[in-house]
């Protein structure tokens, strides 16, 4: 009964705490379609003058994705921008793809500029370094950082920009669709995003009172140049794998005006083409977002278990008021995931609503992926991410401290 009364009063103060910042996590759509009263922006804003963006894309062996999704960011309805591409160490043709994007729609795209990377100084992953050189060469009095794989709506950048200037906001993070063509893969990537936005509260992010909530996205972090390097750039979180969260949580740390909106109308992403291939790439992250740190991976764990999966079990082998307990808490469960699923994925309710029988089975998928994760870093002793490997004594040096630790030599997969 304790256990019972644990759980549902978990899920009582989610579901009351979501609600309640449910309206500070508003949803962008193109300034062609109209506003509507349930928190969607359509990210208008009187300012006829828009300001130069730089957009920064670090790219590593990624000329098929590159060859898809660069000509959609070259493509925006937006006046004055540059695309630099940061080609970090490839060896599949990454920069010859981009310039044969860039030569092929010719006068119509906006100026394109190629970095190439040769070789990662010490005290630095590959990704962040490549970031900081591509903002370094930046003419933008705004800078957006996104990945190679992300696919732009027509107007995103000029919605984001009118958004984000008429919220006088320094920093604006937008979620992407996440597209997945197999149903395991879509189930696992929203109750990731589920997961995620409850226990890291992310409905708060950008709150002016909760300097301790911010949030970013790796497909989308549109930061004013002064702010970003306010804060140190990438420079301060150099050796960070989760460094879009973490770059988010320096500029809202440091007071900052912050928002984290959902982008699912503006752009999308495939997040990982099977389930092994998301496991894999979790490899970086898992123990990066509980600090390195063991006892709270175990925490983490023993969490997900027990307020997302157990009462999916206890409800059919408990009686009297523990059932009622643990029945309230799966209702207050499925409302909140279809609450958050929906908007975040541009899905109908009624859709996502189909993911509720697979939730205990993806749960369950989530944990191994994640105890997985844990266990291959203590193994190995660190992280293999885009070639490089970096010791977990360096990653842990490098959570709070500018880069300068040092690196060792590249593994390859």
């Amino acid at each position: 009964m304790l256990l019972a009364a644990l759980v549902a009063a978990f899920w009582t103060f989610v579901l009351w705490d979501g609600w309640r910042g449910r309206r500070r996590f508003p949803h962008l759509f193109p300034s062609c379609e109209r506003e509507a009263g349930d928190g969607r922006q359509t990210g208008d804003a009187p300012d006829p003058e828009l300001p130069f963006v730089s957009v920064v894309v670090a790219a590593r062996n990624e000329a098929e994705t590159l060859r898809r999704a660069l000509p959609t960011l070259l493509g925006q309805a937006y006046p004055a921008y540059e695309v630099i591409v940061v080609d970090d160490r490839s060896t599949d043709g990454t920069s010859a793809v981009a310039a044969a994007v860039a030569a092929a729609l010719g006068a119509a795209a906006p100026p394109v500029r190629l970095i190439r990377i040769d070789a990662l100084p010490p005290g630095w992953l590959g990704k962040n370094h490549a970031l900081a050189r591509g903002a370094a060469e930046a003419r933008g009095s705004l800078l957006l950082f996104t990945d190679a794989d992300v696919h732009f709506q027509e107007e995103a950048l000029r919605t984001a920009v009118r958004f984000m200037r008429a919220r006088r906001l320094d920093h604006l993070a937008l979620t992407p669709r996440l597209v997945a063509r197999r149903g395991a893969v879509r189930r696992f990537s929203r109750y990731f995003m589920f997961s995620f936005m409850i226990l890291e509260r992310l409905w708060w992010a950008g709150d002016p009172e909760r300097k301790h909530r911010g949030a970013g996205v790796g497909a989308f972090n549109l930061v004013r140049r002064s702010a970003y390097e306010a804060v140190g750039g990438h420079a301060a979180i150099a050796l960070r794998p989760d460094d879009d969260l973490a770059l988010g949580r320096r500029l809202r740390a440091a007071g900052f005006r912050q928002a984290f909106a959902g982008g699912a109308a503006l752009l999308s992403v495939e997040w990982y083409p099977s389930l092994r291939a998301a496991a894999i790439g979790l490899e970086k992250n898992a123990l990066a977002g509980v600090g390195y740190r063991y006892a709270f991976a175990a925490a983490a764990l023993l969490g997900q278990a027990l307020f997302f999966l157990w009462p999916f079990v206890a409800v059919w082998i408990t009686e009297g008021w523990a059932r009622a307990g643990y029945a309230f808490s799966l209702a207050a469960m499925i409302a909140l995931y279809v609450r958050v699923v929906a908007p975040l994925s541009a899905e109908r309710w009624s859709e996502v609503l189909k993911d509720v029988p697979f939730v205990p089975l993806t749960a369950l998928g989530f944990n191994a992926i994640f105890l997985r994760a844990v266990v291959l870093t203590a193994w190995r002793g660190g992280i293999t991410w885009r070639g490089t490997f970096y010791s977990l004594a360096e990653l842990r040096a490098g959570m709070g401290s500018p880069a300068g630790a040092s690196c060792r030599g590249e593994r390859r997969r």
